[in-house]
């Protein structure tokens, strides 16, 4: 599948929430989501207990999109440009056109209406 995006993920928003890149300085929002054991339950590590780990999935995700094989954005709430968590495309099927998409967010920044509104924005950006 060709990718109009260039070398930089997009950034992606409407009134509620924005999808943005995400860089080293977001590792330690993104330590406080994936070291929370409800969070972590549905994701495939065990919940972090470094900001290493954190520190090592920005790179992971810098890796994946480079290879477009998985595309991770940062989800960034609608009160401050703080980074509340992540949303995700990966296992693409380019073939059949088909793709699962994930979240992981700190549940003390969010509710399921932002949930729903992150998904809608990765959609959109998906059929663009």
């Amino acid at each position: 599948m060709d990718y109009a995006w260039g070398d930089r993920m997009p950034t992606l928003g409407s009134g509620r929430v924005k999808l943005r890149a995400l860089t080293e300085a977001d590792a330690p929002a993104l330590f406080v989501v994936f070291s929370d054991p409800l969070v972590a339950r549905y994701w495939s590590a065990p919940p972090y207990e470094a900001l290493a780990q954190a520190l090592a999935l920005v790179r992971e995700i810098h890796d994946s999109f480079d290879k477009k094989t998985l595309f991770q954005w940062g989800v960034i709430g609608p009160d401050s440009d703080a980074e509340i968590g992540t949303c995700t495309v990966y296992r693409i099927e380019t073939k059949h056109g088909r793709a699962e998409i994930g979240f992981a967010l700190d549940r003390s920044q969010c509710d399921d209406r932002l949930r729903v509104v992150a998904a809608r924005e990765q959609e959109h950006a998906e059929h663009d």
